[in-house]
């Protein structure tokens, strides 16, 4: 990990998000602390304490800069098309977005944001992209009608999503794969998801 020596007047905050970041990439959650994050923005301990009082206040502004960078990316799909259409596109950004971020989804949805809740700094990003989910499985299940019901259809529309990107990430499958093998598998997930809801409602 690229150590910085020194950081610009009025943007130690950033760079400390940015240090922590990048040493969840590097040694995972588990191997953030205040004082590394501070020694890899290259600062002290007590000038990143004056930003954020706690390992758990860094990793949840972490995770609400990847729900900004995500609630970025869903900005750029469209409006227009069906509600199965518009859940199929969420789903594919969910994915790319995820698999080319991956510290950041790492600190998005880890288990550890269950332990860190009482901090309250993780809003309006993080409910706000959820929202976005929740509110498209209504859309289904309301567009192909019963027996689909808005909230299992959000709820497999994420599992499916998330357990691409847990293979993906985790490199269950290859060693690495490249951003078009990524792509393909995705495609063919959202796919089984696509039929598999159409033959649901027919049922």
């Amino acid at each position: 990990m690229k150590r910085k020596s020194s950081y610009h007047h009025g943007d130690l905050r950033s760079a400390l998000i940015d240090a922590t970041v990048a040493l969840v990439a590097e040694e995972g959650v588990e191997g953030v602390t205040l004082r590394k994050v501070a020694r890899a923005a290259g600062v002290t301990a007590p000038a990143a304490y004056h930003h954020f009082s706690s390992k758990d206040h860094l990793l949840v502004a972490g995770a609400e800069q990847g729900f900004q960078g995500w609630l970025s990316a869903l900005s750029q799909l469209p409006d227009e098309g069906s509600a199965l259409d518009r859940l199929i596109a969420l789903g594919r950004s969910y994915i790319r977005f995820a698999t080319t971020h991956p510290a950041h989804y790492r600190l998005m949805f880890g288990a550890h944001m269950r332990a860190v809740e009482d901090v309250g700094e993780l809003a309006p990003s993080g409910r706000m992209s959820l929202m976005r989910l929740m509110s498209l499985g209504e859309a289904v299940a309301e567009e192909l009608g019963p027996p689909l019901d808005a909230r299992r259809v959000s709820q497999v529309g994420w599992a499916t999503v998330a357990g691409v990107v847990a293979l993906v990430n985790e490199r269950e499958l290859e060693d690495e794969m490249t951003p078009d093998e990524v792509e393909a598998l995705g495609e063919e997930a959202l796919m089984v998801l696509r039929l598999g809801l159409l033959a649901r409602a027919r049922s």
